[in-house]
């Protein structure tokens, strides 16, 4: 059975300007989330959900993911790791849309997401519970005609909004894409063909 909820997601990961010698994965230090229920052609938020995670693995972040995320040593020094984070998320989820989570929808901007929890979960020998996933700047990049998907940022300069806070931080990451499914309303779901609005009444 799927439900009416969709939950943006992003996740910011331990990460590094040069090339490793070892094999490694990006671990995640930060789940970032908003809850949405579409009502009839709109989405409404119902609630958020941040919180930062200590690796399992590569502990000390590099300077270039401390620098661009904003995200100190501390912070992920003080944090639970991922099964304990990743079970809070899914209790806030199920808290907050009264949904269990293998009936929602995640949203996420670009398949980076998907691909880096199904990583994670794998790492710390955990399982998600998720398997509908939402990718919007697919669908986006369709609505607008557009060869390839382009930034978040980037959209939403297309539809005549600025960036909300710092980027690289999840919660921010998420409310931003968030607010283009606020913005586009259903019209950014696979299943419409895209003509209910044209892009001109998106920007009023």
């Amino acid at each position: 059975m799927n439900s009416d909820i969709f939950v943006v997601i992003d996740f910011e990961a331990n990460c590094w300007n040069y090339k490793r010698k070892r094999k490694h994965i990006n671990e995640i230090i930060e789940i970032g989330a908003v809850i949405l229920k579409k009502e009839d052609d709109n989405f409404i938020r119902l609630g958020e959900f941040t919180q930062t995670v200590k690796p399992l693995e590569d502990t000390i972040l590099s300077k270039f993911c401390r620098k661009l995320t904003g995200i100190t040593q501390k912070e992920v020094d003080q944090s639970k790791k991922f099964p304990i984070v990743f079970e809070n998320f899914k209790n806030k989820i199920e808290e907050i849309s009264g949904v269990k989570c293998n009936e929602i929808t995640l949203v996420t901007w670009g398949n980076g997401d998907k691909k880096m929890l199904n990583r994670n979960c794998n790492l710390n020998k955990t399982t998600s519970p998720f398997t509908r996933y939402l990718n919007i700047d697919k669908w986006f990049a369709r609505f607008y005609g557009l060869e390839q998907s382009c930034t978040l940022r980037k959209a939403l300069e297309m539809i005549g909004l600025e960036f909300v806070g710092e980027q690289h931080r999840a919660l921010n990451d998420a409310l931003n894409t968030s607010i283009i499914l606020e913005k586009m309303g259903v019209n950014l779901l696979p299943e419409n063909n895209f003509k209910k609005i044209s892009a001109r009444q998106i920007q009023k």
